[in-house]
């Protein structure tokens, strides 16, 4: 397991959380932030030769993510987490790949 990759999953399922729990307007000064880290992870992601270690990678970031809000997470907030991360997930072009 690549820790690195899944402290930054842990890092994006906290700040998921955090958007979750602010009014829709609001939600935006945290995911745009986020976005943009995104953008710059998934620049890196494609610098990586080895198709197999890269989706390693991605898998350890979603791992990171899911341990995150399946411990964190109020119940009732999940759905709108869950909606949020799928718009974060296709900045990685993830999808359900992982």
């Amino acid at each position: 397991m690549n820790n690195s990759a899944y402290k930054f999953g842990e890092f994006l399922g906290k700040k998921l959380i955090e958007a979750s729990e602010l009014p829709k307007s609001e939600e935006e000064k945290i995911l745009y932030p986020v976005s943009r880290g995104l953008i710059y992870a998934r620049e890196t992601l494609q610098r990586i030769p080895d198709e197999v270690e890269r989706f390693l990678t991605l898998r350890d970031i979603k791992l990171g993510v899911d341990a995150t809000i399946a411990a964190e997470a109020k119940p009732r907030g999940n759905q709108k987490i869950r909606g949020l991360y799928q718009r974060l997930l296709h900045i990685l072009d993830l999808g359900e790949k992982a």
